[in-house]
């Protein structure tokens, strides 16, 4: 995944004012470069029982315009505490269902975690392939534009 520095700063400032477990959607006006961030604005009340529950009528409102904007959704992000780089089992399911509920022309989304106390961004790749969704580690290189 590449990113600029605006959206990774975007980002930054999201977790310093939010409890852990927030998240958002990230999006692309640039071929391949992660460019633009919404934070999911339900993120108060998503926090309980440590997950990020997205606010979809919210989210997919906000891909609508981008998509009138010319700007690709190209993903969920959301933190993690203690340091914990890996996906849960419930992001595992839930990124399948995100994957499984996508157009049958989208194959591919970026899953970055913000990871806590560090504040380091790791991401996933979810392909889908002959039907089938696989999650790889994706690396991250944050770029100036």
């Amino acid at each position: 995944m590449k990113i600029t520095e605006d959206a990774f700063d975007i980002i930054n400032d999201i977790v310093a004012e939010y409890p852990v477990e927030t998240g958002g959607i990230i999006g692309s006006s640039v071929e391949n470069i992660i460019d633009k961030v919404i934070l999911d604005v339900s993120v108060e009340q998503a926090t309980s029982y440590c997950r990020y529950i997205p606010n979809i009528s919210f989210l997919n409102e906000c891909i609508e315009k981008w998509q009138q904007d010319n700007v690709v959704f190209c993903g969920v992000f959301h933190t993690h505490f203690f340091g914990v780089q890996t996906l849960s089992c419930g992001d595992k399911r839930y990124i399948k269902d995100i994957m499984e509920s996508m157009p049958t022309d989208i194959n591919n989304l970026l899953f970055p975690l913000f990871v806590l106390p560090n504040r380091e961004l790791v991401c996933y790749l979810a392909r889908k392939i002959n039907g089938e969704i696989l999650i790889l580690a994706d690396d991250v290189e944050i770029v100036k534009i």
